[in-house]
């Protein structure tokens, strides 16, 4: 079976542990914590893919996966509050300290809401960035994402 990001052999690898302190935070795509979990069936409980998550780096889940999952983690003894849970949060809330996040209604984008969203300018940009963005390229051999070994099992 092929792994979920890094979720294997990362210890002491600088995605996870002290060396991870950053100036930044990962966050995963929507779900894909439990994707990994629920449909990939990568680990037997939820409380193992959390773990695995986390002591992979991950910071943020986009989805309430960890949120429902960690704390039980913790309990059965998966994953340590002090190595991965505070740096984690670490992570997370220096980058939004450094954003003006917790600056009140003065931050430039504190007063943010639908209204915003999905709005013709923004929608025009977007559009716009794709269409730059298009690249063509030609295939001359076949992909290969993963070792030929990795694919087999």
């Amino acid at each position: 079976m092929v792994e979920p990001w890094r979720t294997g052999g990362v210890e002491g690898s600088g995605c996870g542990g002290e060396e991870s302190k950053r100036d930044s935070y990962i966050v995963s795509d929507c779900d894909s914590v439990g994707v990994f979990y629920d449909n990939q069936h990568y680990t037997s409980t939820p409380e193992e893919a959390a773990a695995a998550a986390l002591k992979a780096g991950l910071d943020l889940d986009c989805g309430p996966f960890l949120g429902l999952h960690t704390e039980d983690a913790v309990k059965k003894g998966l994953l340590s509050e002090v190595d991965h849970i505070d740096l984690a949060l670490a992570n997370t809330l220096t980058v939004q300290m450094r954003l003006g996040m917790f600056d009140g209604s003065t931050h430039p984008y504190a007063n943010l809401g639908p209204r915003d969203v999905c709005i013709p300018a923004h929608q025009q940009l977007a559009l716009d960035a794709a269409t730059q963005g298009i690249v063509l390229s030609r295939t001359v051999a076949p992909p290969c994402l993963y070792p030929p070994a990795a694919t087999a099992q």
